[in-house]
């Protein structure tokens, strides 16, 4: 008897197996004018056109404004995604959250020594117009995003961008210096953050079957990204897919983001306004099987 060949690549998206995507943005103010989130604004649209559209990736929710959406509405608008990718036709699942985020200290200890365990996490908007104490309120963990599309589409791939700040929030402030009134900026300050020492901390991604996570920025880092300029480390994604798609051949995901981390850490630190941050995708997997775009 023959043996099968055993399929080393997912199912490719195709017109009649389609990706399916959703993108949530974020406001730092519930009504910031569109020119003061002009950088916002094209990195969005040139991540649906580039990326998505080049990728037929099909986008059944306009893009959503994380910011303005509070976690109940938040989590409402996923599990509505989710069940359109369970009912439609579906080749791949991608899901793209942009907003304030933290890690938070889950439990008092992990299992001995004292050890913290923390965890990711994106912050909408407050339901009563201001956060809540450590964000408890307003904080949906990245746990329980993904794990929303665990049972869905068994076999098919789900890649979740991350942008969001990566540390513990502290009583002290900082000045992000993110906002700006012409070419003046304006002072925006928000819980300075720290990671704890590497030896009292416990960190593991969630993880589901088929899946990859992109986060923006490794652990312990702010994200390098502002109102008017948007993502410097998506730029260079989009830049360096762009660049693949020239040579006319099927682009690895895995090699893209392995691509955009070579050129990144050109730069160890980046400035932008006063922020310095780490430009660096952290990327963690359960993929059985390599995500080729055709």
């Amino acid at each position: 008897m023959e043996t099968s060949k055993i399929k080393t690549e997912y199912s490719p998206i195709s017109q009649r197996k389609p990706g399916r995507a959703i993108q949530f943005d974020w406001s730092f103010t519930n009504n910031m004018e569109v020119c003061r989130r002009i950088g916002i604004l094209q990195e969005r649209k040139r991540f649906h056109d580039e990326f998505l559209e080049k990728l037929n990736f099909k986008c059944p929710f306009p893009l959503k404004s994380t910011r303005n959406l509070t976690k109940k509405d938040f989590i409402a608008q996923l599990h509505e995604f989710e069940k359109n990718c369970s009912v439609e036709p579906c080749g791949c699942i991608l899901v793209s959250v942009s907003s304030h985020g933290v890690i938070r200290k889950t439990e008092e200890h992990a299992d001995d020594n004292d050890v913290e365990r923390y965890e990711d996490f994106i912050l909408t908007y407050p339901e009563r117009n201001e956060f809540s104490k450590d964000f408890k309120e307003e904080g949906v963990s990245i746990r329980e995003i993904v794990n929303i599309f665990k049972n869905t589409r068994k076999g098919v791939p789900k890649i979740f961008f991350i942008q969001a700040c990566r540390g513990k929030h502290e009583d002290n402030k900082i000045d992000l210096g993110i906002e700006t009134k012409g070419d003046v900026p304006v002072p925006y300050t928000f819980p300075a953050m720290h990671v704890p020492s590497e030896d009292k901390m416990v960190f593991s991604p969630p993880c589901i079957e088929d899946s990859v996570i992109v986060f923006s920025t490794p652990i312990g880092y702010v994200s390098g990204f502002n109102s008017k300029q948007g993502s410097h480390v998506w730029t260079i994604l989009l830049d360096k897919f762009t660049t693949l798609c020239k040579n006319a051949k099927p682009i690895n995901l895995l090699d893209l983001l392995r691509e955009t981390n070579n050129e990144l850490a050109k730069d160890n630190t980046q400035f932008i306004g006063n922020v310095v941050y780490k430009p660096l995708l952290s990327v963690c997997h359960c993929l059985t099987k390599h995500i080729i775009f055709e």
